[in-house]
């Protein structure tokens, strides 16, 4: 599954930020793991460890959970007073008045905090590391920012593209300026010359400033979502969106069609490897049935005419079987 990336929330907290100063008037689960919150007259869709954005095709909305019902009641009608990305992470923190932080985690698996004055109140899920750990009641830390500006600092003997994650940008992004800069990923960092690293991070710069939504398509098909026209999609179609939660938007409708055009796919193919089994026994059956005849084809040849010749009266004392007059019929036991 495509997720947003540091570059990409970074712009989605940006098209975010005229929501500012306007109420939180409900929240909504509309999938595992996906939220939709109004905000204004805008909805937000929050799907965890995956994406966030406005949201124009909004889905329905599915039984309240416990995690809903708390954040409604504490969230109700409170002012959005700021929207912030924490140290250009996959972090985003909705700041309501009243000092609560209601905090999308991007990374890993993904989570939803809500906080107030530091403390957790409730979150999609619990989890606990070493140095923190969310729970209700327990103070929130933020997470460590391991993150670095300098691509000098975080060059090693590693593969360059594993050393570029250290910076907020993202795999894709970091793997587009590589090709861009004719390095390729694989390459020690350490080995790396000084007019290499010089030329990667002014390509970093001028990829920063050429940032706008993009979909990749093939035909109707969507490929992808960007904020730069990735180099692996040469030859592709590639349509500028007015913003990036519109592009993300329509990836993602695209995936779950797509999705469920394959469920719909896999059910019809079960239905039939079923129907085949059935089949395969049934002309097993059938075989047995005729093997068994054949190997009784003669035998039950002479009984037929014995029985022609001495008339079906006499059947049953002349050859000892059972017979069917009515019908006339003839059962021998074999």
């Amino acid at each position: 599954m495509r997720v947003m990336e540091n570059l990409e929330y970074c712009f989605i907290s940006n098209e975010l930020q005229k929501i500012v100063g306007m109420h939180l008037s409900n929240f909504y689960k509309v999938g595992d793991g996906k939220y939709r919150m109004k905000i204004g007259s805008e909805q937000i869709i929050l799907e965890v460890g995956v994406r966030l954005g406005f949201a124009k095709y909004l889905g329905e909305a599915l039984d309240a959970d416990n995690f809903v019902n708390r954040v409604k009641k504490i969230l109700d009608n409170k002012k959005l007073v700021k929207i912030r990305q924490l140290n250009d992470d996959r972090i985003i923190i909705f700041d309501f008045d009243g000092g609560f932080e209601f905090i999308f985690e991007g990374f890993g698996k993904g989570n939803i905090i809500l906080v107030e004055n530091g403390k957790n109140i409730t979150a999609f899920k619990e989890e606990e590391w070493a140095d923190r750990i969310i729970r209700s009641g327990r103070e929130y830390k933020y997470p460590k920012n391991s993150l670095v500006e300098n691509l000098a600092e975080v060059l090693s003997d590693k593969y360059v593209i594993s050393s570029m994650l250290k910076l907020p940008l993202g795999k894709e992004y970091s793997k587009e300026i590589l090709i861009r800069c004719g390095v390729e990923e694989k390459t020690p960092g350490e080995s790396l010359k000084k007019e290499e690293i010089r030329e990667i991070e002014l390509e970093i710069e001028r990829m920063k400033k050429e940032l706008k939504p993009y979909l990749f398509m093939d035909g109707e098909m969507v490929l992808d979502f960007g904020l730069i026209k990735f180099s692996k999609y040469d030859g592709k179609v590639v349509v500028e969106k007015n913003s990036l939660s519109e592009a993300t938007e329509e990836f993602y409708r695209g995936v779950i069609e797509k999705s469920e055009e394959v469920e719909s796919l896999e059910r019809r193919l079960s239905k039939q490897i079923e129907r085949l089994e059935e089949l395969k026994v049934e002309e097993k059956e059938r075989k047995l049935i005729g093997d068994f005849i054949y190997e009784n084809y003669e035998k039950t040849e002479d009984i037929i005419k014995k029985a022609k010749k001495i008339g079906i009266e006499n059947v049953e004392s002349e050859m000892k079987v059972k017979t069917n007059k009515k019908k006339k019929e003839i059962e021998i036991e074999i």
